[in-house]
């Protein structure tokens, strides 16, 4: 298996050493680092908690069809071969319920969370995974796709366009499929029986509503550290706030919701003090694969 070895997170704590998270999400772009509210989400909890993790970037999907997911490394240290077992992981959610269960993750809270704050932040993730990201992706995928493709350079990022033949020939197949397939999808939700203007504004209701939670507190549950509800939020917003387009949510948070725009920064500061190397460009593995295999056939 060839993958690009970003880094490796280190853990505080002892009870983790014979477990490791490989991470696979999409490749970096410019300014935002991950189209990916899901893969960003997952990954800033992996950087809350410390969880020890290597990231593999890549435009392969998964389990179930879906990106991020991870593979689970568990070594047995109970033998002298130190057997090591493998398991993959699809669906940020699942992910992050399972990294709660194999990781100790309390360390880095403050306190507990109560039953209500439980269910608020419940709340937050299904609206954020089912209302507000959809209407994001709606402007970038189907009103936008031009847009999207030039700024955040996908081309060349995730296909290698100017480098490979092969990548040039199958960026706008993924342009026009993406669109197409979104659009399918903004129908089956109910989403595009509503004019643009009315969209926009359901998204912004919801960045409202988050703001109300917010308050003047640091992180959404209160406490002076981030928790998982935080994470969640961070993966979604970064994606409005921080990917090189004009989504009408940008000036609603700049203008109705500056509390959001300083807790992206603060997140942002605290547990990505590395995001501007992050955004850098790194291979596709696979494309890697793809382009290597086509080279054996010729």
């Amino acid at each position: 298996r060839h993958y690009y070895k970003l880094q490796t997170m280190t853990s505080t704590t002892t009870t983790t050493a014979n477990k490791q998270v490989i991470l696979y999400t999409f490749p970096p772009i410019p300014a935002g680092y991950n189209i990916s509210p899901f893969g960003l989400k997952v990954e800033s909890f992996l950087r809350l908690h410390q969880i020890p993790h290597d990231v593999v970037y890549t435009s392969k999907f998964g389990p179930k069809g879906k990106i991020p997911y991870i593979e689970l490394l568990t070594t047995n240290n109970n033998n002298k071969q130190g057997n090591v077992t493998t398991e993959l992981i699809p669906d940020s959610n699942v992910i992050l319920d399972r990294l709660e269960q194999e990781f100790d993750c309390s360390a880095t809270t403050t306190t507990s969370l109560t039953n209500e704050q439980q269910a608020v932040s419940h709340l937050i993730t299904r609206m954020l995974d089912e209302h507000t990201a959809q209407i994001g992706f709606y402007y970038r995928y189907v009103v936008d796709i031009t847009n999207f493709m030039e700024q955040c350079d996908i081309a060349n990022r995730f296909f290698h366009a100017d480098t490979s033949q092969m990548g040039a020939l199958v960026a706008p197949l993924f342009a026009k499929g993406i669109g197409k397939g979104f659009g399918k999808k903004a129908r089956a939700r109910g989403l595009s029986a509503h004019d643009n203007e009315e969209l926009w504004k359901f998204g912004n209701q919801d960045l409202k509503a988050l703001s109300q939670l917010l308050g003047d507190k640091p992180y959404f549950m209160g406490g002076t550290m981030a928790t998982r509800t935080d994470c969640v939020v961070f993966g979604h917003l970064a994606q409005l706030w921080y990917l090189p387009l004009d989504f009408p949510q940008k000036q609603f948070m700049r203008e109705q919701c500056p509390n959001l725009v300083e807790f992206l920064e603060r997140f942002r500061n605290n547990y990505w003090p590395d995001w501007d190397e992050k955004c850098q460009r790194r291979p596709n593995q696979n494309m890697l694969e793809r382009m290597e295999k086509a080279q054996q056939k010729t």
